[in-house]
């Protein structure tokens, strides 16, 4: 018999509500960062094409780059919100522990 497959546990019951307010956070930095990051860069991306590849692949050359600082500038965001909640989380610990 086939038995379904078991996520493992975290050891960390704050883990589900630190990764939502880290996504949060995350989504957010992305929302209000991407279109200033895209404005100063997106010049660079298409002189770039546009000498390789021709001058017709920039308007999709500026598309992708804009999907690509969008993504990383939420990864960027989710896992700094993320360190700083569980090194947070840690020096409370610490803290309780050593009262």
């Amino acid at each position: 018999m086939n038995q379904p497959f078991n996520a493992p546990q975290s050891p960390n019951p704050m883990w589900p509500a630190f990764d939502a307010i880290a996504k949060a956070v995350g989504a957010i930095g992305a929302f209000i960062f991407t279109p200033p990051a895209h404005h100063f860069t997106s010049f660079i991306i298409e002189a770039l094409f546009a000498r390789i590849w021709g001058p017709e692949t920039t308007g999709l050359a500026s598309v992708v780059w804009f999907c690509l600082l969008g993504y990383l500038s939420y990864a960027i965001g989710r896992a700094a919100v993320l360190a700083a909640l569980l090194i947070g989380l840690t020096g409370w610990l610490m803290r309780m522990a050593l009262v």
